[in-house]
């Protein structure tokens, strides 16, 4: 599935589950310059794309009167140097915010009624990720991909997006280019955004681009084969702020796969996501693949991959879970069950002025996706999910153990508040496919 249909689909679903009422001289603008612009013809692309359901979920903030003074004040002050990478950004951006590493761009482009501020980026080797604004009254639009040309010469980069609303008017977006091939350390970038959503027009931005602080890059060259299906681990490279795996997987087209990365400590990677190219021949598929991870903890000795084959449409077939939900107002700790793949326990709520903590540990086989699964639940039975105002990403809190802490909306320490997930099976792991990587530091 390609990151822009999941984005139009939870896209969907936020707005579906929108009920704020919209100013009439709102409305009037919009629909105004909606009818001013001209009919945006589709486009067919010939790049596959695929990335991990977390990357593409946007918070929405449902109503200007939700927004504090004090995040008011916060939002007029944006674009700040790393502001972008530490609100919506994955593990790896937001640790190389905080190291400092982001280079500022700050460089702003108007066109049929939406302004876009290129805030940041970082170049590490092994992806671009670049930071940016988006204001408009059109509210959440994905950008589609911009066009790229490094020193004068267009590149076909792979892209993929992550967002978080700051109001009804206003995004953070991170856009990641995945490279098809090297580049030099210093160059010059042109990158051109011909629409955004259904919305045509030209953003266009030109910026240096340095290679920042790199790590070890090592080229394995293993290969895995189980019956039909091959996969070859062609280059690793480990920075600051990912993990990337170059990869060529052949296989039938009626399959396809996602991957788990761990550590020599048997702790898992969180998979940030990725992209791949595809060609065709004698009823197989040859896939050039590029997909990223968290970076590592310090100086693994090797990584390890693990393959997970799904077969096109069995995921389809599986009944929908139902909710799983536990009173919090007893006393903590609390374990949870999550079915086969594992258990999640409360630990502690932490009741704020201006948020509610959630700390929770969890065990399993599939740790990141079973952390995701958590949201809570009033006394009213109204939850407090991805999509509710001032709910913010789980955040991994230990080097050694899944453990992790949410942000939700502040709630009264009083609140009758119940923990809601899901119960679902582990990945199925092909060992057969299973890659161990050596790392010579």
């Amino acid at each position: 599935m390609d990151s822009e249909y999941k984005f139009d689909l939870a896209f969907r679903e936020l707005v579906k589950n929108d009920n704020r009422e919209v100013p009439e001289a709102v409305r009037n603008r919009v629909n105004e310059i909606l009818s001013a612009l001209p009919m945006r013809q589709p486009v067919l692309k010939k790049v596959c794309y695929f990335s991990a359901a977390v990357v593409l979920v946007f918070c929405c903030v449902l109503g200007l009167g939700l927004i504090s003074p004090v995040v008011a004040q916060a939002l007029k002050q944006i674009p700040v140097i790393s502001y972008v990478f530490e609100k919506a950004g994955d593990s790896g951006l937001q640790a190389t915010a905080m190291e400092g590493l982001a280079t500022p761009i700050n460089q702003t482009v108007s066109d049929n009624g939406i302004k876009i501020t290129i805030t940041e980026g970082v170049f590490d080797g092994a992806r671009i990720s670049i930071g940016y604004v988006q204001e408009s009254y059109f509210g959440p639009m994905e950008i589609e991909r911009p066009n790229i040309w490094v020193n004068g010469k267009k590149v076909n980069f792979g892209s993929g997006y992550a967002g978080k609303m700051l109001s009804p008017t206003k995004v953070a977006g991170i856009i990641y280019l995945d490279p098809p091939e090297d580049l030099p350390d210093s160059f010059t970038m042109e990158m051109v955004i011909d629409a955004v959503g259904i919305i045509p027009g030209k953003w266009d931005f030109k910026f240096p681009v340095s290679l920042g602080k790199s790590g070890l890059v090592t080229e394995p060259g293993i290969t895995k084969s189980y019956k039909d299906i091959e996969i070859t681990v062609k280059k690793v490279v480990l920075t600051p702020s990912t993990t990337n795996l170059k990869m060529q997987i052949k296989r039938p087209p009626k399959y396809y796969e996602d991957f788990r990365l761990y550590d020599d400590r048997e702790l898992m990677l969180q998979n940030f996501g990725g992209y791949g190219t595809s060609d065709s021949n004698n009823g197989f598929e040859t896939m050039q693949v590029s997909t990223s991870f968290a970076p590592v903890w310090g100086k693994p000795k090797y990584l390890v991959l693990r393959p997970v084959i799904h077969k096109w449409g069995e995921d389809q077939k599986q009944p929908p879970s139902p909710d799983v939900v536990t009173e919090l107002t007893g006393k903590l700790p609390v374990t949870i069950n999550q079915g086969r793949v594992g258990s999640l326990t409360v630990t502690k709520v932490e009741y704020l002025p201006d948020k509610t903590l959630v700390h929770y540990e969890v065990e399993g086989s599939d740790p990141y996706n079973q952390s995701w699964l958590l949201w809570l639940r009033d006394g009213q039975g109204r939850d407090y999910n991805i999509n509710t105002p001032g709910t913010a990403n789980p955040k991994r809190e230990s080097e050694d153990r899944y453990a992790f802490v949410r942000e939700f909306p502040a709630c009264e320490k009083g609140e009758k508040l119940k923990a809601v997930t899901k119960q679902f099976d582990g990945p199925a792991f092909l060992k057969e496919l299973e890659i161990r990587i050596p790392l010579k530091w």
